[in-house]
């Protein structure tokens, strides 16, 4: 080895390297800063709809006594018994939403998120750690990262738990402790035996994870027998132990056919439609692309100077990061599960690198080391906070999140107890809450179940009936539903054509047929207010002075949010009456997080027409930040004399490129005179010729500038043709049986891979 290699591995490994046989208590201290601050990151509402089908099977278990249950919600199509495969999950969420409340739910994943980065700290002191605390801390660290991304009231929180207490526990069975003098070395091998199977037991009514035990057990016997030689007895009773595990999975409520219960996940048309399920495509895995992805790699690395350790291959801690590459492979959100599984491997990395290392090294380095590894793994999970504060719901905050489920849509579909019960057409999301509360008296479509009750054909049919108008109405008439509940983006277009909207819910609408024998006079139409999108109204809200639709905003206050409502309201008073004060008095709160791209949208307009510059900015920023770009066509067309030119451009800008090929002509209109009054011709070339075809209006004063400042006279001569042909009539068709080119609107086409946060776990 040269001497600057030398010299690098000599510094890294003083570093990480102490020979104390138990960490320092310094080190147990930042492994807990490390555990508070994963489970801070689950410190938000409860957004998902996994947690809501998986306590209606919970409940349904213990009405019924059994595993095997009457399907609990799903419309009346759907006759064969519902299997609980993860019940005591269900269980443990009933439980704890009994005992304390919604709230209880975000505190029961945050204990876990503290229990999980535990698990590793203790899975790492056994791999051989102990002598190197501050390597201890770093993995530490890394697991903690990679956790993050999994801390939500979905069982795969408590996967995060048990996989690293497993490895724990086999390498207590392999290396009983020797500090208990009063019991022997095979009495303590056969107790954390009996504790792996009955842990085992546990884990297979929780979460399909437990599917892994045999591999991880074989792969790390294996290394044990290598290190130790192969010896018969040992063998034999590793081979009753294998045994006992294998018999402890078969407790699982899928028994016997646990095979077909891993193919239902591990590929197949629906896995590949719903997005955290499907595929991992490694060409464009980046280690930069979050900070999970970055914990693993950094696994990985780690793990490349472990592969051998004192002149033997480390076979087992190989084949664990290898089943990592497995599983990943099979689908995205196995990426913690992959960085789990490749710590024992980067464990040995760390050893090696310290015990290579013979040059003392200052020890200010090692605060140095410690600091970059603290304060950047804090910085990692600060980031997924705030990314769970944009998906999930706002940080610091416990309960259900605002405006994230139906409730308008179950106070009007709810029958009651002891009446009929109510079949409806749902979307992947909508159902399950509906469900849930309404104790299965509204039973709904398709849902998160898949692939675990619904197929891949049911899916794939879900997919063809809420995407496409032909589809839908064959649907209806297929089930009779008396009514459907979406989600305003995507299919809800579909519903809006043919059925009446009667409720409104932040990110739901629910609609009934016209006259249809289940209406009430309570299920009043809705007039006034749009169906669908961000926008709550209809552009025929003011006719008439509005009055069509200050009778939906009656009904709207009676059943959906006081916060959904006073925005409705606020929007009317704003676009109806140019009355901002209701919207600029609004609260963004996180009673609002369902509707706050619809608020942010209401008040930066509202901000630009009373002249609050500076507030109208800060919310065009936040909104741009989250990916809204249509919070800028929301603005009055006087925005870029009221926020700057300067921040109307930039603005524009961001817009535009978010939106891309679908950014409307009007908006670059806008950005091409901007670019045209600043002397950018080349900017408002690009923009201004792309809204020449669609001959959006205002454009003409941009080419006119083009046809005669351009430096180039081929620029010149385009613009003035372009000119010319917008002062023309405009095309016909040339016949009527000539087919569109245009593409259909994507809003009518839902498309099962925007429900990567509802896949069966």
């Amino acid at each position: 080895m040269n001497a600057p290699v030398r010299d690098i591995f000599e510094v890294v490994g003083n570093v990480v390297s102490r020979d104390d046989s138990v960490p320092p208590r310094w080190a147990l201290a930042l492994a807990g800063v490390l555990a508070l601050a994963t489970a801070w990151t689950g410190f938000h509402p409860i957004y998902e709809t996994d947690a809501f089908f998986q306590m209606q099977l919970g409940r349904a278990v213990l009405e019924h006594g059994a595993r095997l249950v009457p399907e609990p919600s799903a419309i009346s199509a759907f006759t064969e018994p519902c299997l609980a495969f993860e019940w005591l999950w269900g269980v443990l969420l009933l439980g704890t939403l009994h005992a304390l409340g919604p709230a209880g739910l975000t505190f029961l994943t945050m204990v876990l998120a503290i229990a999980a980065v535990g698990a590793v700290y203790a899975m790492l002191r056994s791999s051989g750690l102990e002598r190197h605390p501050v390597g201890l801390v770093l993995l530490t660290a890394v697991g903690a990262v990679a956790i993050a991304s999994r801390v939500k009231a979905r069982p795969q929180v408590l996967f995060m738990v048990l996989l690293p207490t497993l490895i724990w526990l086999i390498a207590r069975y392999l290396n009983p402790p020797a500090d208990r003098a009063a019991t022997s070395q095979p009495q303590r091998r056969w107790l954390s035996a009996v504790a792996l199977c009955i842990g085992v037991v546990g884990w297979a009514q929780l979460h399909g994870s437990f599917i892994l035990v045999p591999a991880i057990f074989g792969a790390l016997v294996l290394q044990d027998h290598i290190d130790r030689g192969f010896d018969r007895d040992r063998l034999r009773t590793d081979a009753v132990v294998l045994l006992g595990l294998l018999l402890a999975m078969l407790t699982s409520a899928a028994g016997l056919d646990l095979l077909n219960y891993v193919l239902a996940h591990g590929g197949g048309d629906a896995v590949a439609h719903i997005r955290e399920m499907a595929p991992v495509d490694f060409r464009s895995f980046s280690p930069f692309e979050n900070g999970p992805h970055f914990a693993l790699f950094l696994a990985w690395a780690l793990g490349l100077c472990g592969l051998t350790r004192g002149g033997t291959v480390r076979v087992g801690e190989i084949l664990l990061c290898l089943l990592g590459v497995v599983l990943l492979s099979r689908a995205g959100r196995f990426v913690a599960a992959a960085t789990l599984l490749a710590l024992p491997l980067a464990s040995v990395g760390v050893r090696n690198l310290a015990e290579m290392c013979t040059q003392p090294v200052h020890s200010r380095l090692r605060p140095v080391v410690l600091g970059a590894t603290v304060i950047g793994s804090l910085l990692l999970l600060g980031a997924s906070a705030r990314t769970q504060a944009t998906t999930r719901g706002p940080l610091g905050v416990a309960g259900w999140t605002g405006g994230a489920h139906p409730r308008a849509a179950l106070r009007l579909l709810d029958p009651g107890p002891g009446n009929p019960q109510r079949e409806i057409l749902t979307d992947y999301r909508a159902g399950p809450a509906l469900a849930f509360w309404s104790h299965g008296r509204i039973r709904h479509y398709v849902d998160g179940r898949t692939p675990q009750y619904f197929d891949d054909a049911d899916y794939a049919v879900q997919r063809e009936i809420l995407g496409n108008e032909g589809p839908l109405l064959r649907a209806i008439a297929r089930y009779g539903p008396s009514a459907a509940v979406v989600r305003r983006e995507g299919s809800c277009v579909g519903f809006a054509a043919h059925w009446d909207l009667v409720a409104v819910d932040a990110m739901y609408s629910t609609f009934m047929p016209p006259g249809g024998d289940d209406r009430h006079p309570g299920d009043r139409t809705l007039l006034g207010i749009a169906p669908c999108g961000q926008v709550f109204l209809a552009p025929d809200a003011c006719v008439g002075g509005g009055a069509h639709t200050l009778e939906s905003l009656d009904r709207i206050d009676a059943l959906s949010e006081p916060a959904l409502a006073a925005h409705v309201r606020a929007a009317f008073e704003f676009a109806c009456r140019a009355n901002p004060r209701l919207a600029l008095a609004l609260s963004m709160d996180a009673a609002s997080w369902g509707h706050r791209i619809a608020l942010r949208r209401l008040q930066a307009a509202a901000a630009v027409a009373v002249g609050q510059a500076e507030r109208a900015r800060a919310l065009i920023d936040a909104a741009l930040q989250e990916g809204d770009a249509g919070v800028v066509q929301s603005l009055p067309s006087s925005f870029p004399e009221v926020l700057g030119k300067s921040f109307a451009r930039k603005a524009l800008e961001e817009s535009i490129a978010i939106m891309d090929d679908d950014a409307p002509a009007n908006l670059r209109v806008i950005l091409a005179r901007l670019c045209a009054a600043e002397g950018d011709l080349e900017c408002a070339r690009f923009h201004g010729l792309r809204a020449a075809t669609h001959a959006a209006p205002g454009v003409a004063p941009v080419l006119q500038i083009l046809a005669e400042r351009h430096p180039r006279a081929q620029v010149r001569s385009d613009a003035a043709a372009w000119s010319k042909t917008l002062s023309m009539p405009a095309p016909t068709r040339g016949g009527s049986n000539r087919q569109s080119l245009l593409p259909k609107s994507e809003e009518a086409a839902v498309s099962g891979k925007g429900d990567g946060e509802l896949g069966g776990d």
